[in-house]
This record gives structure tokens, C-alpha cells and sequence, in this order.
């Protein structure tokens, strides 16, 4: 399937779309139980969730720092209630010999077992080994990026897919509704989800190709036997799962040189626009990737800025509807008081200003559960 052409019907068509949804009837429900096979226990839905919605909203146990080590994370885990600890140590955590061997070495040199006593060296280890296994890199919104590590409970029993049905947000504490200190994990559907199946998120993201993520999975002491691994592409009857990612990092990397090149006609931009278009309408049908689009959208946009600044008779609400779409988007994944969310709405705002808007551009959860802009009058 080519992603050359111009396909005008197809990019009207995914614009004003509605994507489908049920209507939303408050946060669902989860459950815990065994996932299978060399899966361990995962995180499945206690009953039908409507693409997205909010599946949990994850407080977080361990918040660290990144100038943060074992004496700190211990400390942390000490300062949990009784039920808290046993509930952390419940958590599973990678089988690695040598990695577990180079930490009891290192609390040794430290000589933590002076303070701690040699269980306590022990137990140490099995709380280091469990947060390096579920631990996330989260965003504090402290300038220094995803750079802190923060394990959360629930979420923690969640499998991996690299085709997830499920998203993740962190909402640090200036941002969670409820003002947690450490902040909380949100996770949202990609997709309606049946009462019944498991949920999965991906932990890294969804675009790397397969020996990457093959790579990054080893460290987690598995391997990933999901539809996109295991997928033969000679057997598909269109565009394969990995093939879908593969153009989809090609386009942003394409999208990225258009936008340094000083060479390129506006025909030329035109048709990576329309590439881009075309790329959407295609993987529309697949809720795993929905986690790209809004990072699409935003190419998209900032493609078509730069046409207006080379022709100013190209069309300014075509790079608004793009960046409409790239802010909506993103607050149906990730929620509407979200960091990502925020920033989509602030360039939203920026580029109506720029192209002589004085309204203000708000989110309204539409009847069907998804996220629409509507610009509004500043008091």
C-alpha cells in the first residue's frame, strides 16, 4: 500500500470524524489475576470499559529522585505502612543474577549491612531488584525531564504489549486533581474493552522497531510474544503491523527534514502533507497507534505553517484543524488536565492568535466520550 498520492476525500474524512465510542458510565473497575503462561499475574477489566476512559488512576508508592540511591529508596520503603510494604514486596522483579550480585557488592562497599544487619542487606536487595523492574520514568514538571522513577501498585501488575489497548499519563502532584505529593499514574482505553480482558500497556514506545524492542525487553527478562512480533508479514493481506510503525517513523523523520530543508517547493511540502494524511486514514482502524497521532497531527500542522510562511495564500485554518486535532487527540489518551494536553493547547492558542483568532480554544467531552475543540469568547 503506497503512502504517495493525494487523497484530499481521506484527510476531510479523518478530521471531522467522530471516532466511535459507548458512553462513558464513571472510572471502571479492575482486577488482578493470573495472565497466563510465564506471565505472572496481570491487571484485567472487572467489566466493559469505553475507549477513553479512565481504567485507574494509580497513586504512586516510591517517587526518586535522580540523584537518588539505594539508602534514599530504602528509606522510603521503611516510611510505608505495614500493609504497604507487604503489598511492594509482592511485586514481581526480574531474575538477574549478575545485576543482583553487583548490588549486594555495592551495599557492602557502602557497608549497609553495618546499618541494615545482613537480612537487612538482603531485604534491600529484593526492594531495589523490584523497583528496577516496575518502576516508571515519570515527569515531575521539574525542567530536568522523565528523569525520576516512580513505581506504582496497581499498575505494576499491568503486561506489556507492544500493541497496547491501553495508555499511560503521569500526572505529577501539581497537576494530579487530588494534589498527591508523588503524583499519579493515569492509564486510559485506546479502545473499547470487554469485561474480562486483559489490559495492556506498552512500556516504552510503540514506534521503536522490533530488535529494539526486542532489546529493551531482555532487560525485563522476557521476550514479546505479541501480535506485532509474532506477526509473519508475508501472511497479511494489506500493510503489516511492524510495517505500519516503520512508515510512521519514516514520515516523522521525513516530516522533520522538510521542515529544516530551505529547498523545498510547496508542492513538495504539500505532498508530505498529504502523505501524512493518508498515513492517519490508514491506521486509523488500529487503537494501538492512536498514541502517535497527536505527535502526526502536530507535523502536520507545523508543515502547513511553513507553506503560509512561504505563500500566504495557502489556507490558515488547515493548520488550525491540524492542531485542533493534535490537542483533542491527545486529551482523549492522556485526559484533559494533562502536561502533554496543556502544551498542545498553549501552540493551539498561539497559532489563532497568529492568524488573527480572538477566541480562546477549550476542550468539551462530546455525548459520545471523546474530546472536541470549541473557541470560546475570553471573559
Amino acid at each position: 500500500m503506497s503512502l504517495h498520492g493525494t487523497h484530499i476525500a481521506a484527510k476531510t474524512w479523518l478530521l471531522t470524524r467522530n471516532p466511535a465510542s459507548s458512553l462513558p458510565f464513571g472510572v471502571p473497575s479492575v482486577e488482578t489475576y493470573a495472565s497466563g503462561a510465564d506471565r505472572g499475574l496481570g491487571l484485567f477489566a472487572a467489566r466493559q470499559i469505553t475507549r477513553h476512559s479512565v481504567i485507574i488512576a494509580d497513586k504512586a508508592m516510591i517517587l526518586m529522585k535522580p540523584t537518588d540511591d539505594l539508602p534514599e529508596l530504602y528509606a522510603q520503603y521503611l516510611n510505608l505502612s505495614a500493609d504497604q510494604q507487604e503489598r511492594y514486596l509482592t511485586l514481581g522483579s526480574a531474575v538477574n543474577e549478575a545485576r543482583d550480585a553487583l548490588l549486594v557488592e555495592k551495599m557492602r562497599s557502602r557497608e549497609l549491612h553495618k546499618i541494615h544487619g545482613d537480612d537487612g542487606v538482603l531485604n534491600m536487595k529484593r526492594v531495589a531488584s523490584i523497583m528496577q523492574t516496575n518502576a516508571f520514568n515519570v515527569d515531575t514538571g521539574d525542567g530536568q525531564g522523565a528523569r525520576h522513577r516512580a513505581l506504582f501498585p496497581l499498575l505494576a501488575r499491568a503486561n506489556h504489549s507492544c500493541m497496547p489497548n491501553a495508555h499511560v499519563c503521569y500526572y505529577p502532584s501539581g497537576r494530579d486533581p487530588e494534589g498527591d505529593k508523588k503524583g499519579r499514574m493515569f492509564v486510559h482505553a485506546l479502545r473499547t474493552l470487554d469485561a474480562g480482558e486483559e489490559i495492556l500497556i506498552s512500556y516504552f514506545d510503540i514506534l521503536l522497531p522490533r530488535d529494539e524492542r526486542q532489546s529493551r525487553m531482555s532487560k525485563w527478562g522476557f521476550q514479546c510474544h505479541c501480535p506485532v512480533c509474532d506477526e509473519d508479514p508475508t501472511e497479511s493481506d494489506g500493510l503489516s503491523l511492524e510495517a505500519q510503525r516503520q512508515f510512521i517513523r519514516e514520515w516523522l523523520s521525513l516530516q522533520a527534514q522538510a521542515l529544516r530543508s530551505p529547498q523545498l517547493t510547496i508542492a513538495q511540502l504539500k505532498s508530505v502533507i498529504d502523505m501524512g494524511t493518508t498515513l492517519i486514514s490508514n491506521a486509523e482502524i488500529n487503537a494501538s497507534l492512536t498514541p502517535a497521532f497527536p505527535n502526526i497531527f502536530d507535523g502536520l500542522a507545523m508543515l502547513q505553517a511553513k507553506a503560509i510562511k512561504m505563500d500566504e495564500q495557502q489556507s490558515n485554518a488547515e493548520c488550525i484543524v491540524f492542531l485542533e486535532a493534535a490537542a483533542a487527540r491527545e486529551a482523549n489518551i492522556t485526559g484533559v488536565d494533562s502536561g502533554a494536553t496543556d502544551k498542545r493547547l498553549k501552540r493551539l492558542l498561539q497559532y489563532g492568535q497568529k492568524f488573527g483568532k480572538a477566541e480562546t480554544p477549550r476542550l468539551l467531552k462530546s455525548d459520545q466520550g471523546f474530546y472536541e475543540i470549541t473557541w470560546e469568547t475570553s471573559q
